[in-house]
Formats: structure tokens, C-alpha cells, sequence
């Protein structure tokens, strides 16, 4: 099957709460990233092919260079 998405989000912390731009009713961004996780995993195969089409996350570090080690 094959799949379209956009605007995960994760590590998009000013994102959470519930606004009308995009309500994201978690108390943590680690809880967020999780039920994406778990939803994502509930439903997509690994035969599946998933199109992402942007905003997949806001991540920063400082260095930003460190933004690997830190996840």
C-alpha cells in the first residue's frame, strides 16, 4: 500500500497544546513523538511505502552539529 503524510512535527515543541493551527493536545514533545510512533507503526507495513512531504521535525542544537548525538 502506499501512503501520503506531512508535518509530523517531531521535537516541535511550540507546537504543543490546543491551537486552531495545529492542535497537539500532549503534555511532553517525547509523548508526542511516541503516539505518532505507535500510530504510524499500528498501521504502516513494512512492505508499505510511506511519502513524506515535509516538516518531518524542528530539531536545534548548539552546535548544531550535535543534533545527531542528542536523539
Amino acid at each position: 500500500m502506499e501512503f501520503f503524510t506531512s508535518d509530523t512535527h517531531f521535537f516541535h515543541e511550540d507546537l504543543l497544546g490546543d491551537s486552531d493551527f495545529a492542535p497537539r493536545p500532549f503534555a511532553s514533545v517525547d509523548e508526542m513523538n511516541q503516539t505518532i510512533i505507535d500510530n504510524w507503526n499500528k498501521r504502516v507495513a513494512p512492505t508499505d511505502t510511506v511519502y513524506h512531504l515535509g516538516d518531518i521535525a524542528l530539531y536545534f542544537t548548539k552546535p548544531a552539529v550535535k543534533s545527531d548525538e542528542a536523539v
